[in-house]
């Protein structure tokens, strides 16, 4: 096989993976009803945490990191600075509910598990029939309020698993909060 031809293939692969992460952050109904995990801290509530199954056994697949900017693939946008960009091979979503009980707003500010490499806050947004997805530094929980980290909109994402995630496997995700501090929530993975 030429290299060229090996090329052209991992760039394709490369973006068969993105396509099918983007539709699974993307994917309003496939909302589970079991719930997840449930922790508190201070005046804040994290339940119904859970993620999809997802595999680290695809490793060695990858984007090219190119030049800052965004890539744009049909109907979906991303940065291309992003390590997601660089690396979707391992990667997955999570979601759950914040819950304020208190009189002050509070901020989520990031996010952390052991199961991967690092994380990102990510939202993703749907304008003209095009999704995309961005990174983002923290999100406002309003006092008395609830934010819900869903498909096609908060997520977290896991960059770099360390390990394949299956039905039914539990791991922790640690939530830091501006006024209540660290968080750490069982994350559930259920089926998709």
């Amino acid at each position: 096989m030429s290299l060229r031809f090996v090329r052209t293939l991992l760039i394709a692969g490369g973006i068969i993976v993105v396509a099918l992460l983007v539709a699974a952050c993307g994917s309003e109904d496939a909302s589970p009803t079991a719930s997840g995990g449930s922790a508190s801290a201070g005046d804040i509530v994290v339940s119904d945490a859970w993620t999809r199954p997802m595999t680290a056994s695809m490793a060695g697949m990858s984007m090219p990191s190119g030049t800052p900017g965004s890539m744009d693939m049909g109907n979906m946008t991303m940065p291309s600075a992003s390590p997601m960009a660089m690396d979707m091979s391992v990667t997955d979503a999570v979601y759950f509910t914040i819950k304020n009980n208190g009189k002050t707003d509070d901020h989520l500010l990031s996010a952390a598990s052991d199961v991967a490499g690092s994380t990102e806050m990510h939202q993703s947004t749907l304008a003209n029939g095009i999704s995309s997805m961005k990174p983002i530094s923290s999100v406002d929980v309003p006092a008395g309020g609830s934010v819900s980290f869903d498909p096609g909109n908060y997520h977290v994402m896991l960059i770099g698993l360390h390990r394949d995630l299956n039905v039914g496997d539990q791991f922790d995700l640690t939530l830091t909060f501006k006024q209540a501090g660290a968080v750490k929530v069982s994350v559930e993975v259920r089926p998709n």
